[in-house]
């Protein structure tokens, strides 16, 4: 079933926005989880998706290899994408007390037509995670995205941040949070000869800017 103007993670390229017409998707997912094996269980989960974009009409021409200055809708630039995506952990987060350990790889291949380059969006997420029995539980990590664009001229940059959130629940119905996310490294080089070689101008995203909250829950 088609529909218009829907969130595609990843379509950056060709003025997107990460919003596209989607003609038809589709997605398959399998996993299985042990029972506990010391502190808690092992479980691992395989998923694809794809989805073909609706035909946009009319010819259309990007005038860079980045889309900055796009003629035309947007869709008509892409094809269709397929998903791959690995995961494994093992224990539980939502447990009263003990460690937690996940790890996450994805990719994500655009096929792409009217003179744009097909790309790839890639990432793998670590955590390592502990709840302790006064109600206090620790989460930190380290994830990685990359933008892969075929072609001479090509896009090719990373993002690598570190998030790390603690939470305390201090009675039943009552939490509080603190979370950080601080960059480790993302790619934000001046572009050479057109080409751009800065995360956050291509994806439109802060990763090179270190971020910090705070919250609270009262649950009636």
């Amino acid at each position: 079933m088609s529909k218009d103007h829907q969130q595609v993670d990843g379509a950056w390229f060709a003025g997107a926005g990460e919003k596209l017409d989607i003609d038809n998707a589709y997605g398959i997912s399998v996993g299985y989880q042990s029972p506990d094996v010391l502190f808690g269980p092992i479980g691992i989960r395989l998923g694809y998706a794809g989805a073909q974009f609706q035909d946009e009409g009319g010819m259309v021409t990007p005038s860079n290899p980045t889309g900055d200055e796009w003629l035309g809708d947007a869709t008509a630039a892409y094809d269709k994408y397929n998903q791959y995506a690995a995961s494994i952990y093992w224990g539980n987060l939502n447990a009263v007390s003990g460690p937690f350990i996940a790890a996450m790889y994805q990719v994500r291949d655009f096929t792409m037509k009217n003179g744009f380059e097909d790309y790839k969006v890639q990432g793998a997420e670590f955590m390592v995670g502990y709840g302790f029995e006064c109600g206090v539980s620790a989460v930190v990590g380290y994830n990685w995205m990359n933008i892969d664009q075929d072609g001479a001229n090509g896009v090719d940059v990373d993002a690598s941040v570190i998030p790390v959130a603690v939470n305390y629940q201090i009675t039943p119905n009552f939490q509080v949070w603190a979370e950080a996310r601080f960059d480790a490294g993302t790619d934000d080089d001046a572009a050479v000869n057109d080409v751009e070689r800065n995360f956050d101008e291509v994806a439109g995203t802060y990763n090179t800017e270190n971020v910090y909250s705070l919250g609270a829950r009262y649950t009636f």
